[in-house]
């Protein structure tokens, strides 16, 4: 009997029937849970797993929902419990001890394979990576619907295999729905070889210096439309934090570079769309919970287009976010990092400047340009090179931006205020690494050093909420009084 009967009340006639190899004791064990399930009786799991090895034979009952479920562990009213408890007392005579296999067995109960789904859902839950990644493959590549009590459904062992995503059944259907999305289409599913291979390298332990170069061998050979195949080729890897910090660097620079193609490509514009609902869907923190942020502030010309992908699109998930965006009334504020920067404020603590290039250099950020340094690409730096996470991403990585902004300080002989020491990135006008990266972009250009940004905004540039215009409310009333007429 299983050591969490021992000195329980009752156990003891449990045991005994245990011990002489009595088919009642599988009458009574389930009887056992079912009138103590109120008195503090939270084992029923362990008594379903002791069932199945005392049987060899996995019970499927229909809960409250009339789902059938393997497991008691969201067992919402007791009725799956209930249900359970009735069969093992009309099916119990059936059963005789096998002395040779060590429990019982009913040579004439009807037993049925369990539904693939099913077994996949047993495989989720296994030890084995490679086997819980192979059944998880297996959901996206064949659209396979997850039911409703999948953990019910995964065996008295429901956890997932940790190398899975966090929320691994949000990512099965995102991942079909962006599957399927893409092959109405014509867009490829999957990256060339090469490319992907070299993708893949993102997933390695790789030196800094190294991870960096390959980022940028990335960005220049993904295209828009190749773009989404690397997107779903590296959601499968949430627990790569490394990888993840890359994946978010190379999407944020790669949708800004090619932002004017995506904006008159309707295809492309409503693939954007669609993977804003996608993304959101996944209930996960990382940069991609901000693709949003890159359809801030749209001029005529990319809300003309919008719309007509609104208009033509037969994809509810498209027509959805798109009226989001369109909507006057609401737009992403920037954080506001420190406005009142002192130019004057010098450097609490002297820098070598040679040493910081050497450092950046073996980072793989170049910024000297016949020995002089190129504020064009410090400042694109300063912008990406912060990244998020794609999924999973808590906080950003700073690994060039810090000596970057100590040779800017010693470039410019000013910390712009912020003093010697960095802060938190989360808190607003702070002194962190972020917030001193914005506060520098913004003094460059009031220097005249560097021409004005036209690119989207990166991931990391924005809020994570959206907040009204600063339009008095009679104006922005009026707004959506003409937005409503027209739309």
């Amino acid at each position: 009997m299983p050591d969490l009967l021992f000195h329980q009340p009752g156990s003891a006639q449990l045991d005994s029937l245990w011990q002489a190899n009595s088919p009642l004791v599988l009458r009574e064990l389930p009887r056992y849970m079912y009138v103590r399930r109120h008195q503090g009786f939270v084992w029923t799991q362990d008594i379903v797993k002791f069932m199945e090895q005392a049987t060899g034979l996995q019970v499927g009952v229909q809960n409250y929902r009339a789902d059938t479920v393997y497991s008691l562990a969201y067992d919402y009213y007791d009725v799956a419990l209930r249900n359970y408890t009735v069969f093992w007392a009309r099916h119990y005579q059936e059963f005789h001890w096998n002395q040779h296999l060590a429990r019982f067995e009913a040579p004439a109960l009807a037993v049925h394979t369990r539904a693939p789904v099913q077994q996949l859902l047993d495989q989720i839950a296994s030890p084995d990576s490679s086997v819980a990644f192979r059944a998880y493959t297996t959901f996206i590549e064949q659209d396979i619907q997850l039911p409703w009590a999948y953990r019910g459904l995964a065996g008295s062992e429901s956890v997932p295999n940790q190398s899975l995503p966090t929320f691994w059944e949000r990512f099965v259907a995102g991942k079909q729905a962006l599957r399927s999305y893409l092959l109405t289409t014509g867009l490829p599913l999957n990256l060339p070889p090469i490319l992907a291979a070299q993708s893949r390298q993102l997933l390695l332990p790789l030196p800094f210096g190294q991870r960096y170069r390959l980022e940028n061998q990335i960005i220049q050979a993904l295209t828009p439309e190749t773009v989404t195949a690397f997107e779903l080729l590296m959601l499968d890897y949430e627990q790569n934090k490394p990888a993840q910090e890359s994946v978010g660097r190379i999407l944020d620079v790669l949708y800004s570079r090619h932002w004017p193609r995506i904006m008159t490509d309707k295809t492309l514009l409503a693939l954007y769309l669609k993977k804003v609902r996608v993304y959101n869907a996944l209930g996960i923190v990382g940069s991609s919970r901000y693709v949003v942020f890159k359809l801030d502030k749209l001029n005529g010309p990319v809300r003309r287009a919008i719309r007509a992908v609104r208009a033509t699109t037969p994809d509810a998930d498209v027509r959805e976010i798109a009226r989001t965006v369109l909507r006057p009334h609401w737009r992403y504020e920037s954080r506001r990092t420190f406005n009142l920067v002192r130019a004057s404020s010098r450097p609490a603590v002297a820098y070598n400047p040679d040493s910081l290039r050497q450092l950046l250099q073996e980072q793989g950020l170049a910024l000297y340009t016949a020995g002089k340094l190129d504020l064009a690409r410090a400042d694109t730096a300063l912008k990406y090179d912060a990244p998020l996470g794609f999924v999973g991403g808590y906080s950003p990585r700073t690994t060039t931006l810090e000596p970057l902004i100590r040779l800017l300080e010693t470039e410019f002989r000013t910390d712009l205020g912020f003093g010697p020491a960095f802060g938190d990135w989360r808190v607003s006008q702070s002194a962190s690494v972020v917030h001193r990266a914005r506060a520098w972009r913004r003094y460059l250009r009031q220097q005249g050093l560097v021409a004005r940004d036209t690119a989207p905004i990166s991931f990391v540039q924005e809020n994570d909420f959206h907040s009204r215009t600063k339009h008095s409310p009679l104006k922005r009333k009026l707004k959506l009084l003409w937005y409503r007429l027209k739309h």
